[in-house]
C-alpha cells in the first residue's frame, strides 16, 4: 500500500489472483461527565434522565473499488461489532406544587462507573397559571418519582419508585461500576411506594437460582434501604414503619423465603445476606383498615389482616414457619443458615411451623424427621431448630483449601493466577462471624474477585462472612495479575471464626512452582504449568513440579495431569 492509501499493481494476467491483508482498529471513546445541580421553586414539573455505559453492536462496512483503464468494479464487507454490557441509571419525575432538588453525579466510561448522590423534597398542592386576557390554567398533579439502576456485568438490577404522593421526601446514594453495586435510600413519603431488587445467575435460564425482592406499600410510612451486590450474591439492609398497607417478598433462589403483608400500623427491621444464608428479621403490626388518596378526588380503601412467613430449603431439609389471619403480631427470627432457626412471636391469629430432614443412606436405609404444628388463637411462641451437619471434630474447627491455576490473559497477555478458596466448617459449633484474609504473593495485584472484598490493601484482602453453620462450605474465586512477580508463587490464606467455645483458626499455603531447572523436555507456556491435581499435608498444598512431571504422557495443552484449557480456568473459581 502507497502512503495515499492506494494498492497500485502494474499488471493482473487473466485468471491470476491476488490478495491484500487489511487489519483496522476500531476506536474506543471513553466519556468523563460530571454533573452538579440544585433546584428550588413552585410550580410544575417533568423530567428524565438517562446515562449508561453500555455499547450498542454496530456494522463496521469496508468498501473496496477496483479501477484499471478497461473496467471499474467495487465490493463490500460487513463486519459485526459485539456489544458490550455495562451501567445504566434512568430517573423520571413529575408533579405539581413546592419542589426542591440537588443532584451530584459522576460518569466515567473507562470503568463503567455511574454514581449519583440525591435528595428532593416535593409537596403537592395546585398551582396556577396566568394567562392573557386575565385567564389562568390550574394545574394539579400528584408527586411521581422514579430511579431505576441496573448493572448488567452482575446482572443486578435496581428500582425505586413513588407514586400518588402528597409529601415526598428522599434522599438516594447510587454506586455502580464493574465490581459492584450498591444503593442506599431514605425516604420519607405520603402516597405508594415500590422497592425492588433482581439479580439474575449468568448460567441459569430457567430463573430458579434469582435473587427477587419485591416492596409495595400506600399510606405514610419513613423507609430506610441498602442494598449492596458483592458478585456472588447480595446483602440487604431495611428498616420501614408507618401506617397503611404492605406487601412484602424476598425470595432467595430456591433456599429461602421471606414475606409479609397486611394493613394498619407496621415496623419492621431486616437483614439478608445471601452467602451464608443468613435472614434476620423484627416486626411489629397491627391491624386497622385504611384508606388512601390515590387521585384528588378518588379515595383507596384497603383492608387486610397481617401474613408473615419465612423459611428455608437445604438439600435435605426444611425449616419455616408462617403465619395468618393476624391482628396484631410481634415476631423476632434469626435464620443463622439454612438448617438453624430461632425465633420468638407473640401473636393473636393462626401460625403454622414446619421442620423436616430426610436422608437416604441407600443399602443402609435412610433417616426421616417430620415435625407439624397448627396454632389458632392468642400465643407466645419460643421456638429454636438446629438440623446439624456432619462434625469431623469434637470442638471447633476450621478447615481452609485453595486451588490454583495459572493461565494466560487473552486480552493482555498477562500471567494470571485463578484461586478458589474453600472454607468448611467441620467442627462441631457454629461460627460467626468470620474473618477470611487473603495474602497476595510478593509482587502480585488483584484484579477482582467473585466476592467483593470489605478491605482490599495492595498486597492482602480482607472479607467478613456472617455465619458458618456446622458441615457449611463458602467458596471465594480471586484473580491476580502474577506477571511481576519472580519465581515461584505463593499465597497464604488465613481464616477466624467465633463461638461461646472460643476461637477457630486456619492457615493455608499455597505454592505454583513456574522455574524450571533445565533438561530437555519440551517447552511449555507459563499458563500451562498450572494445576488442579494436588497434595495435601496437613493444611498446606503443593502443586506439582513441572520438570518432575511425566511429559511423555502427556495430555491435552502438554499438560502430562490434563489441566483444563486456559478459557476455561476463570470459570472454574465460580463451580
Amino acid at each position: 500500500m502507497d502512503s495515499d492509501g492506494v494498492w497500485r499493481i502494474d499488471r493482473l494476467d487473466a485468471g491470476e489472483c491476488r490478495e491484500m491483508g487489511l487489519t483496522v482498529r476500531v476506536p474506543r471513546t471513553d466519556v468523563n461527565f460530571v454533573s452538579h445541580q440544585s433546584v428550588r421553586g413552585e410550580g410544575f414539573v417533568r423530567t428524565y434522565r438517562d446515562y449508561t455505559t453500555s455499547r450498542v453492536p454496530a456494522l463496521l462496512t469496508n468498501h473496496v473499488h477496483v479501477s484499471s483503464d478497461q473496467m471499474q468494479i467495487s465490493a463490500s464487507a460487513n463486519v459485526k461489532i459485539l456489544g458490550e454490557e455495562g451501567t445504566s441509571l434512568s430517573q423520571r419525575t413529575h408533579g405539581s406544587g413546592d419542589y426542591e432538588d440537588r443532584e451530584d453525579l459522576r460518569f466515567l466510561s473507562a470503568n463503567k462507573s455511574i454514581r449519583l448522590d440525591r435528595s428532593m423534597i416535593a409537596d403537592y398542592h395546585k398551582i396556577a397559571f396566568p394567562l392573557p386576557r386575565n385567564g389562568q390554567i390550574g394545574i394539579s398533579s400528584l408527586w411521581s418519582e422514579e430511579e431505576r439502576a441496573r448493572n448488567g456485568i452482575t446482572n443486578t438490577t435496581f428500582q425505586a419508585a413513588y407514586r400518588h404522593s402528597t409529601l415526598l421526601d428522599c434522599e438516594s446514594k447510587i454506586d455502580l461500576d464493574k465490581n459492584e453495586s450498591r444503593v442506599d435510600i431514605v425516604s420519607d413519603f405520603q402516597g405508594r411506594a415500590h422497592f425492588g431488587v433482581l439479580k439474575r445467575p449468568f448460567n441459569s435460564s430457567s430463573g430458579g437460582g434469582d435473587i427477587n425482592s419485591v416492596e409495595d406499600y400506600a399510606g405514610d410510612f419513613r423507609a430506610r434501604e441498602s442494598h449492596r451486590d458483592v458478585g456472588q450474591g447480595l446483602r440487604a439492609d431495611r428498616s420501614v414503619s408507618g401506617n397503611g398497607y404492605v406487601a412484602r417478598d424476598a425470595l432467595m433462589g430456591e433456599r429461602q423465603r421471606s414475606h409479609e403483608s397486611g394493613t394498619g400500623s407496621y415496623r419492621c427491621e431486616e437483614r439478608i445476606d445471601t452467602i451464608s444464608n443468613f435472614m434476620s428479621k423484627d416486626l411489629e403490626a397491627s391491624f386497622s383498615p385504611e384508606s388512601l388518596m390515590v387521585t384528588p378526588r378518588t379515595p383507596l380503601r384497603i383492608s387486610g389482616k397481617w401474613a408473615e412467613g419465612m423459611w428455608s430449603r437445604g438439600p435435605s431439609s426444611f425449616i419455616g414457619e408462617e403465619y395468618s389471619e393476624a391482628s396484631r403480631l410481634k415476631k423476632r427470627a434469626t435464620a443463622l443458615s439454612l438448617r438453624e432457626m430461632e425465633s420468638s412471636a407473640d401473636f393473636s391469629g393462626t401460625a403454622r411451623f414446619e421442620a423436616a430432614y430426610e436422608r437416604d443412606y441407600g443399602r443402609n436405609g435412610s433417616m426421616q424427621v417430620q415435625q407439624s404444628e397448627k396454632l389458632m388463637g392468642d400465643y407466645v411462641v419460643t421456638r429454636k431448630i438446629l438440623i446439624s451437619g456432619a462434625s469431623l471434630f469434637d470442638h471447633p474447627h476450621l478447615n481452609i483449601t485453595k486451588d490454583g491455576w495459572l493461565v494466560k490473559d487473552g486480552w493482555q497477555g498477562r500471567d494470571v493466577v485463578v484461586y478458589t478458596i474453600t472454607v468448611t466448617n467441620d467442627g462441631n459449633a457454629a461460627l460467626g462471624p468470620l474473618f477470611l484474609q487473603d495474602l497476595f504473593p510478593p509482587g502480585a495485584r488483584f484484579i477482582n474477585a467473585t466476592l467483593r472484598p470489605n478491605q482490599l490493601g495492595q498486597n492482602s484482602s480482607n472479607w467478613t462472612l456472617l455465619h458458618l453453620s456446622i458441615g457449611d462450605t463458602v467458596r471465594i474465586g480471586i484473580d491476580l495479575d502474577v506477571e511481576n512477580c519472580d519465581g515461584d508463587i505463593i499465597n497464604r490464606a488465613v481464616v477466624a471464626g467465633n463461638c461461646s467455645a472460643g476461637l477457630a483458626v486456619a492457615r493455608n499455603l499455597s505454592i505454583i512452582d513456574r522455574a524450571w531447572l533445565g533438561g530437555c523436555y519440551p517447552p511449555v507456556e507459563p499458563g500451562k504449568m498450572g494445576c488442579a491435581c494436588l497434595e495435601e499435608d496437613g493444611n498446606e498444598t503443593e502443586y506439582f513440579d513441572p520438570v518432575r512431571a511425566n511429559w511423555e504422557a502427556e495430555g491435552k495443552d502438554n499438560c502430562p495431569l490434563g489441566c483444563p484449557a486456559l478459557e476455561d480456568a476463570h470459570k472454574s473459581a465460580m463451580d
